[in-house]
């Protein structure tokens, strides 16, 4: 309809400076047609052609009064369907960054854990290991009984003689200004 518009009766274009504007048109509409462009809404070929954001109260070439979503059918907000395509590569991307994450959370365990037998060899080349702890609590916040766990049991052999412990006097606390 606009490309008709802009026609004399002889059927060439009126004015040289549309002809880019036709190309613009008929590249696009080949594209719609091969299935590389959706129009959406007032995101139509005539708008990308022009270059113009439309004007939201008003539909180009329908006639006065019609609002687009008399016209489109649409919701007040604009929607655009997303394709398969565009699904399936957020999916790889979400499922490589997934994997990213997996194996940067392995090599974090790893270097934990290497650190961890680090530190148990340092503690036994000192003599440290067989420091005594605290005996901690099988039972849990309801009341019932946990089932006793390996750490439990070495905490247990840890445990030696109190004789090797010193008491540490407490920090006074303070003077505080009231």
């Amino acid at each position: 309809m606009w490309k008709k518009a802009r026609k004399g009766k002889d059927g060439e274009v009126v004015d040289p400076e549309l002809v880019e504007v036709y190309d613009k048109i008929d590249t696009l509409l080949e594209k719609q047609s091969k299935g590389e462009f959706s129009p959406c809404g007032s995101e139509d070929v005539l708008t990308k052609a022009l270059e113009t954001p439309e004007h939201s109260g008003r539909v180009r070439g329908v006639g006065s009064f019609v609002t687009p979503s008399m016209f489109f059918n649409l919701p007040t907000g604009k929607r655009c369907r997303i394709t398969k395509v565009e699904l399936l590569a957020r999916d790889r991307e979400r499922d490589a960054e997934l994997e990213k994450a997996k194996q940067e959370m392995e090599r974090t365990r790893q270097e934990m854990e290497r650190t961890r037998e680090e530190m148990v060899q340092a503690l036994k080349a000192m003599g440290l290991a067989n420091i005594p702890s605290p005996k901690l609590s099988e039972m849990a916040s309801c009341g019932q009984k946990v089932a006793s766990s390996s750490v439990v049991k070495d905490l247990d052999q840890l445990l030696v003689d109190d004789d090797d412990c010193v008491p540490i006097k407490p920090i006074p606390p303070e003077n505080k200004v009231k």
